[in-house]
């Protein structure tokens, strides 16, 4: 099913959630996808819009620490790809651009964009979502050496070639730029793979790659994320239609 209009394709709820979605669609960290990223959006299996939804719910009601299980009493900023939320007093949006762009080479325009970031009082979280596709693996993916290099092997536990070969390039970018990031601004890295179960072996796979001595990485299902926290009656509606 493809929605008329893709603001349809959100839950029944306050202005806001339409509003601040326009606001971060037209500020998406890549440039050159944003009509892209409208254009499905419409879609009613976009991952997107569930992302959003569920992310945009939880940072209004005050649930995303407790979603986590982060001990925090409240996010510092929250990002969908690259774009604030709301306020971003640590200066979050910035060193994101300058990391990507000025140190490992990405294209201004079309920068790669974390579906989720999270920023609290300890953590950083990085989110990785998945609705109706699996965990893109591409080994002949053309930019792999402008993650794995140098200074970024270590963030693995096997050979340059075999995390090629396995393919995770989308997990692969967040786990670096995830771990550069929480480096700079000293605070503990996670890289949330987020979706349904049948990713959960995928993700597993990308697990066994990694070096996880100085930051953690998991799967999570969507139940078992929504499971967690309270939720209001619209929101429920709308998810009993996602599920």
């Amino acid at each position: 099913m493809i929605y008329a209009n893709h603001l349809e394709n959100l839950p029944n709820g306050p202005d806001a959630l339409r509003t601040d979605l326009e606001r971060c669609l037209a500020n998406a960290a890549n440039v050159r996808n944003r009509d892209n990223k409208r254009n499905k959006f419409a879609f009613a299996t976009s991952e997107d819009a569930l992302t959003w939804s569920v992310f945009w719910y939880l940072s209004h009601t005050n649930q995303i620490c407790h979603a986590l299980g982060d001990r925090c009493v409240s996010t510092t900023a929250l990002l969908l790809w690259g774009c604030p939320i709301n306020d971003d007093p640590s200066g979050l949006t910035t060193l994101l651009h300058q990391i990507q762009v000025n140190e490992l080479g990405e294209a201004p325009n079309s920068k790669s964009e974390p579906d989720v970031i999270i920023e609290t009082e300890s953590h950083l979280y990085f989110i990785e979502s998945k609705y109706g596709s699996p965990n893109s693996c591409n080994p002949e993916y053309r930019h792999w050496d402008t993650y794995l290099r140098t200074e970024t092997i270590p963030l693995f536990g096997t050979p340059q070639i075999k995390i090629q070969q396995a393919g995770f390039e989308e997990l692969t970018r967040n786990w670096v730029i995830g771990n550069m990031i929480a480096n700079r601004i000293n605070k503990r890295f996670e890289l949330i793979n987020l979706g349904p179960c049948a990713i959960e072996a995928s993700s597993n796979q990308f697990a066994e790659l990694i070096n996880q001595t100085d930051a953690d990485y998991r799967f999570l299902s969507w139940t078992r994320l929504m499971d967690k926290i309270t939720i209001d009656d619209w929101f429920r509606e709308y998810l009993n239609s996602k599920f």
